[in-house]
């Protein structure tokens, strides 16, 4: 989308463009739909509620609509907040995140869940359903990685309570079965494509 709109940021897109304010988690918005449509074989969409799926500690996640797409291979795309202006860290918070080798420092949309089997159980955080952002950039970046990370505390790694491998990360970005879940993915891709947890 953005090589076809000749755009550097995905706010700067035509589909950005017709968006009079933020989408809310949840909404059909008509443009949106299109364009996803135009890039991903979409077969149906709905409004489906975290509330049916479980965390890794098996508690639930509780009320939490979501906008979802439903892909031709069965693969669910659910959204949170799409957002209009771009969620930026400041100059020096950005310049702070690079020099810790971080590389992003505005994110379009928060929260993209991705259940890789559909409707298919276990529909769990960690095991079948993983958390990411999209930067501005169009880079979809695991929640509780890296990069997330150091956009979200701009200290070292080994410090940062963001970050899943940090022996002083909170619980919900740890994982672990006795976590939410959260940062399966970036546990995941950064261990070899291994859920070893």
């Amino acid at each position: 989308m953005m090589a076809d709109d000749g755009a550097d940021k995905l706010t700067d897109t035509c589909l950005w463009g017709t968006f009079s304010d933020s989408i809310g988690a949840g909404a059909i918005h008509t443009e949106f739909i299109g364009y996803m449509k135009k890039y991903f074989k979409v077969i149906d969409y709905n409004t489906i509620d975290l509330k049916d799926y479980k965390f890794l500690n098996g508690n639930s996640p509780g009320v939490n609509p979501r906008t979802n797409f439903i892909l031709a291979d069965g693969v669910y795309f659910m959204f949170g907040t799409v957002n209009k202006i771009p969620t930026s860290l400041s100059e020096e918070e950005c310049k702070k995140v690079k020099e810790l080798g971080g590389n992003f420092c505005e994110y379009a949309i928060r929260l993209i869940y991705i259940d890789v089997n559909g409707s298919k159980l276990p529909n769990q955080f960690g095991r079948d359903l993983f958390q990411f952002e999209l930067s501005n950039d169009g880079r979809l970046i695991p929640e509780g990685g890296k990069d997330a990370a150091l956009f979200k505390s701009q200290v070292a790694l080994q410090n940062n309570t963001k970050y899943w491998n940090s022996s002083s990360s909170e619980s919900n970005y740890r994982c672990n079965k006795n976590s939410a879940g959260y940062a399966c993915a970036a546990r995941i891709m950064e261990n070899g494509w291994k859920m070893d947890y």
